[in-house]
């Protein structure tokens, strides 16, 4: 193949591959929400609370009754925070996972791959995804994946391309994927301070 696998995909997705999609947009979207950094403060307040209250019931500062209130109140707390914590992670997860399993549930799905982006349409127009404002791509279980930062993904399996094309798909969007070809380069410059 000469040039980039341009053109119009129509495909049907099967059940499993309904769910595949609908597992890993859900995840991602997930985790999209939560950086796996925000869960690490609270753990270390929680430890070093638990410490204190530990060295302050040994070095006999409060008593053993206090230090076991002091330590499951401590527990209660920190369970409380982690529950509320969470509460944005299941939103964005189920979020994504309805959306993906309406795109499983659309029928005939037409994919639009150009120099710009990708168009998802059915009945109903899914999204477009410029390669500029997304952040990766990926194969998985024979479907493309074309990732928004978001955690929403533009969707194509291999078998709506002809053999070898999907390879060749792919190699493009991550060449392509985060940057766009109409921005000028950066000047030399750019994101230096002025002293």
């Amino acid at each position: 193949m000469t040039g980039p696998p341009f053109g119009v995909y129509r495909f049907e997705l099967t059940p499993e591959e309904a769910r595949a999609v609908a597992g890993r947009t859900a995840l991602r979207a997930a985790m999209a929400a939560r950086p796996l950094t925000a869960g690490i403060a609270p753990i270390f307040a929680f430890l070093a609370m638990l410490i204190g209250a530990s060295t302050l019931a040994w070095a006999g500062l409060i008593g053993a009754r206090a230090a076991e209130i002091a330590v499951l109140g401590l527990i209660m707390i920190y369970g409380a925070w982690r529950g509320a914590g969470m509460i944005p992670l299941r939103r964005a997860y189920r979020a994504q996972r309805r959306r993906a399993e309406a795109l499983g549930r659309a029928g005939l799905l037409t994919a639009a791959v150009d120099a710009e982006m990708v168009k998802l349409s059915a009945a109903a127009s899914f999204g477009a995804w410029r390669y500029a404002d997304c952040v990766d791509a990926d194969l998985a279980d024979g479907i493309l994946y074309l990732w928004r930062a978001n955690g929403d993904a533009a969707v194509l399996p291999t078998r709506a391309a002809p053999p070898g094309e999907a390879e060749s798909m792919l190699a493009f969007w991550r060449e392509h994927v985060g940057r766009s070809e109409n921005q000028p380069p950066l000047p030399a410059s750019a994101g230096r301070g002025s002293g």
